[in-house]
């Protein structure tokens, strides 16, 4: 029989897989282990994960919020389309109102989620290019955030943060 674990450094990947597999349903525990034993190795050098993880999920979590900003922003100026353009009653007007405390809540979540993670909330916008806080325009300071939902993207936030939730816009 010809001896062709000399071959074995120039295998592929697909290639060495194939002949592992074989060498395994054959019974062949020998010839599996060497080939997994000449396989080439890697040396990796790498930023720390707990940096790098961290970082890739902060900016996760911030597109998120720029999802949700922008789509209760969205839902505001819709509400405050219709009331310019006539379409002013009492419900419309509370619509708005409804409107404008759940955006607001969206800018309170986020700089309570960013304290409780020690960061600045806007210089975390500011580091993924999503500086938001020009878009505030409007603000109605007899209109409060919405506390509930202030609430929930807060703790929201902080799931995804420490890993314990999927994102939802």
């Amino acid at each position: 029989m010809i001896d062709l674990t000399k071959q074995y450094a120039s295998l592929t990947a697909p290639e060495r897989i194939a002949l592992f597999i074989e060498a395994r349903a054959r019974g062949d525990t020998e010839e599996a282990k060497t080939l997994a034993t000449t396989c080439p190795h890697s040396n990796y050098r790498m930023a720390d994960t707990a940096f790098t993880d961290r970082m890739l999920m902060l900016q996760t979590i911030a597109y998120v919020h720029a999802a949700r900003f922008f789509q209760a922003r969205g839902c505001m100026f819709t509400m405050r389309a219709l009331i310019a353009i006539g379409s002013s009653n009492k419900e419309n007007a509370a619509l708005y109102q409804l409107r404008h405390a759940e955006f607001l809540a969206y800018g309170e979540g986020w700089a309570r989620f960013c304290h409780e993670i020690g960061l600045d909330s806007p210089k975390v916008l500011a580091a993924f290019h999503l500086e938001l806080d020009d878009l505030l325009d409007g603000y109605r300071p007899d209109i409060d955030p919405d506390a509930d939902l202030t609430e929930w993207l807060y703790l929201d936030y902080l799931k995804m943060w420490n890993g314990e939730s999927v994102f939802q816009l």
